[in-house]
């Protein structure tokens, strides 16, 4: 039952990790379309 319930926790990980991939794809490509550069050059504040 255990192993299970591993199996199961893992296969919602590995969904929800492709559902926030396909979401951070889509911010990016709406920001490039938008006339944004394809990296960000944000500097850390110390």
């Amino acid at each position: 039952m255990l192993e299970k319930r591993k199996q199961e926790a893992a296969k919602w990980f590995k969904t929800l990790r492709d559902f926030i991939c396909t979401e951070f794809e889509k911010i990016e490509a709406e920001y490039q379309a938008s006339g944004g550069s394809e990296t960000c050059n944000l500097k850390p504040e110390t």
